[in-house]
């Protein structure tokens, strides 16, 4: 809430160059930064945002902006409409290929798929311990729910107030929210 935007823009860019770390372990691959003009195909990384200022996002409004370390924070308009099927949402970070020939926009060719998640180390064996409560033999309880907690007509959080009744009746060992 009462955070610094230069802490947030900082936050941005780690997730931003995290993630170009991750997929460069999977696949040897040189990021480039968007916004400059290239003729050859680049491979580039960074978050959906969207320059529209009221609306929701579309094809005409999506931008990709880069870290500082990669492309300097920069941020330019993407052109999807060589590819087929994609699916954005504004904070999502890509990989993607493509071509930047007039300076102002990346033409898209393709949307990479992120290496998968590294395996569990967990032998089975230790997930059944894990399974069963030390306590009393009982089986591991878990609630999850998802928000909104309010209704639409007011924000007096009835929903979340049901939710929390029963977690105190039902005294779960794990509640995910």
């Amino acid at each position: 809430m009462f955070e610094k935007l230069t802490e947030k823009g900082e936050a941005l860019d780690d997730r931003i160059d995290a993630l170009a770390e991750i997929y460069k372990k999977s696949f040897p691959v040189d990021f480039h930064n968007p916004a400059y003009q290239t003729q050859a195909v680049v491979t580039v990384v960074g978050r959906i945002c969207s320059d529209a200022n009221e609306g929701k996002a579309n094809e005409r409004s999506l931008v990709l902006e880069t870290s500082r370390s990669l492309g300097g924070g920069s941020r330019v308009k993407l052109d999807v409409s060589e590819i087929d099927g994609f699916s954005f949402f504004p904070g999502q970070i890509v990989v993607l290929s493509g071509i930047n020939a007039n300076g102002s926009s990346f033409a898209v060719t393709r949307v990479h798929e992120l290496p998968l998640l590294p395996v569990s180390k967990s032998s089975p064996l230790d997930l059944g311990e894990l399974h069963l409560n030390q306590m009393d033999d009982q089986l591991t309880t878990i609630i999850a729910a998802a928000g909104p907690y309010t209704l639409n007509d007011n924000l007096q959080f009835e929903p979340f107030a049901v939710l929390m009744e029963r977690v105190n009746k039902e005294r779960p060992d794990v509640l995910l929210l």
